[in-house]
């Protein structure tokens, strides 16, 4: 019940992200292959994703641009930190600063 209405509490309810996993793709550094942004891909689609990730961690490097087909959720590998992400509308990249 609550105490200030008299009336009882709604049910709790447990919001679910809406992500179906139809496939993983790491980005990986082009000069010591760390793992610095993961890719899964939530629905198939036509939209061309180009993506270039800058400054790794580990080695100061960058990844090779990546072409992924698809509508995907970000997220960045485990002990790396996404600083910022601009995309740059001439040659229709999206790059992603590490920290």
């Amino acid at each position: 019940m609550n105490e200030n209405s008299g009336l009882p509490n709604p049910p709790e309810r447990e919001r679910k992200p809406k992500i179906n996993d139809l496939g993983q793709h790491e980005i990986c550094c082009a000069d010591c292959d760390a793992v610095l942004l993961i890719m899964m891909q939530t629905e198939e689609t036509d939209l061309i994703n180009k993506i270039k990730v800058e400054n790794c961690p580990k080695c100061g490097g960058e990844s090779w641009i990546n072409t992924l087909v698809g509508k995907y959720f970000y997220a960045q590998a485990m002990g790396v930190t996404i600083k910022s992400m601009e995309f740059d509308d001439e040659k229709e990249l999206m790059r992603i600063r590490m920290t």
